[in-house]
């Protein structure tokens, strides 16, 4: 009874938390293998805020920035000289995907998203990583370091900024 009473506390404990996460922010690296055993691997930080805000900074290998805001994503392409913005179509958002997931283990959870199940990992009650297959049946993994979970992120973080003189690319 006593081994019932603590899984069931840390079950709860551990969903909570994956529940309750109003901003994120981590540095990270992404790899991404294809089925020649091929890997593309980048590096940067990722800021998130609820509801519907994130911001993609990568560094390595080349500088870009992928803004997120409700239903458009704007791509800052230093090297290129170039801004994209792109209208999003569906309702994806970081923290509906975290909500969304369904426990597997103490550390494991699985959530859906179009025709991807993306697994999510969890360390010491902290994201520690998103593992999927892309539509290129690619296999992306994304592993969080230095993880800060509901801390104050100011909105205007989540605003692309870039020089006047880049070409604009709306699709």
């Amino acid at each position: 009874m006593k081994y019932f009473l603590i899984m069931s506390l840390l079950y709860t404990l551990s969903l909570a938390d994956l529940t309750k996460i109003s901003s994120f922010e981590a540095e990270f690296s992404q790899t991404i293998t294809d089925e020649k055993g091929e890997t593309l691997s980048y590096s940067g930080v990722l800021k998130a805020l609820k509801p519907q805000f994130a911001l993609w900074d990568y560094k390595k290998p080349v500088e870009k920035r992928v803004y997120i805001q409700r239903r458009s994503v704007t791509l800052v392409e230093p090297e290129l000289e170039q801004v994209i913005v792109r209208r999003i179509a569906g309702n994806f958002d970081f923290f509906t995907l975290i909500n969304s997931a369904e426990k597997l283990d103490n550390n494991h959870y699985i959530a859906k998203f179009e025709e991807s199940d993306i697994l999510i990992t969890l360390q010491d009650s902290k994201l520690l990583s998103l593992s999927y297959k892309d539509k290129f049946d690619n296999d992306v993994r994304i592993l969080f370091s230095n993880q800060v979970q509901n801390i104050q992120i100011p909105i205007e973080v989540f605003d692309a900024t870039y020089p006047g003189d880049y070409d604009i690319i709306a699709e």
